[in-house]
């Protein structure tokens, strides 16, 4: 993730967390047998649902997200 139109790592060297104004990890919750990630990717609020489907014997791993209203574009390499 990044806020804008580009992935390029603000860090130097390239390794820690991410500045907060970048990225933020806020935690979690749980929904009933599911867990909801909280995050913010610039000042964008994300709600990310891990999931895992099964379809013909092959496991697919899913994303879900929730991505509150941005004031400019946000950047995401799956």
């Amino acid at each position: 993730w990044a806020p804008g139109e580009t992935i390029s790592d603000p860090r130097t060297p390239q390794e820690g967390p991410l500045p907060k104004n970048f990225a933020h990890y806020r935690g979690l919750f749980q929904d009933g047998d599911q867990v909801v990630l909280s995050y913010t990717v610039g000042k964008t609020a994300v709600l990310e649902l891990p999931g895992l489907e099964t379809s013909d014997g092959a496991s697919i791993i899913t994303r879900t997200l929730n991505i509150a209203a941005s004031q400019g574009p946000l950047t995401v390499s799956l």
